[in-house]
């Protein structure tokens, strides 16, 4: 079984963009016959939508119907025989996207790693308080939302 190492050296200093990594490391696991292991070395690693790739999945919690393409962070499609070791690393997903998606695949092991989105894309927000012609809402920092002329305006990172 080949192994197929993604290392905190490899990443771009700034960001930690791991997602063209991993797209390439998938290609390399589909070409080899006995199957692979794509191994992450302990660390943070960045997926960001602009570089993860969109396909067609339609899922029960969103509006496939009239939006079927999604992007998705980990795109597992077509492998047989695959581990993913973690090693114990955090992924971080950046921008409105599927963090892991596994399809038409055999065999496949996901094990030692988690993943967070610095920002839900679903805003949230708290009523903290309010009177008869006003109520007060928290909105946690990681929303992108300005108020201008008594509106509030949403956007993501």
């Amino acid at each position: 079984m080949k192994t197929i190492k993604i290392l905190q050296s490899q990443l771009d200093s700034k960001t930690l963009d791991a997602t063209a990594l991993f797209i390439s490391a998938l290609e390399k696991a589909k070409k080899s016959e006995e199957g692979a292991t794509i191994e992450f070395e302990k660390g943070v690693y960045h997926f960001y939508k602009e570089n993860a790739q969109s396909d067609i999945c339609y899922t029960s919690n969103t509006d496939t119907a009239r939006f079927p393409e999604k992007t998705i962070a980990l795109n597992i499609k077509g492998h047989k025989n695959l581990t993913v070791e973690g090693s114990g690393s955090m992924f971080i997903m950046h921008g409105d996207m599927m963090a892991l998606r596994v399809l038409d695949s055999e065999n496949v092991t996901l094990q030692n790693f988690s993943w967070d989105f610095p920002c839900a894309a679903t805003l949230e927000m708290d009523v903290i308080g309010g009177g008869k012609f006003y109520t007060d809402y928290y909105i946690p920092p990681c929303f992108g939302v300005e108020v201008k002329f008594n509106s509030l305006h949403m956007f993501e990172e």
